[in-house]
């Protein structure tokens, strides 16, 4: 499959997936448990300590979405590649 199509995806694949998480429990807990350490890091720690640990976590997240991203690319690509390979067998 085409990088093109997944460029035409994307926006809804991405809104789909925001609205499965935000009904997941499991999801909201997570963020909960995830949230509450990082405030607890962050106890203490001088401004630019904090900054610098804010940037970082922004920057693990963003990488966190890339891997994401390509995963699920992958994916659609082996179920394509599946299905033709189902039909091309018949």
């Amino acid at each position: 499959m085409s990088d093109d199509i997944f460029a035409l995806l994307e926006p809804a694949i991405t809104e789909r997936l925001g609205a499965v998480f935000r009904q997941s429990e499991e999801y909201k807990q997570a963020v909960a448990e995830e949230s509450a350490v990082f405030e607890q890091l962050r106890e203490g720690l001088t401004e630019e300590q904090k900054k610098q640990l804010d940037e970082y976590f922004t920057l693990l997240n963003a990488t966190a979405a890339v891997c994401e991203r390509l995963t699920y690319r992958q994916g659609m690509k082996d179920l394509a590649a599946f299905g033709v390979s189902l039909l091309r067998s018949k």
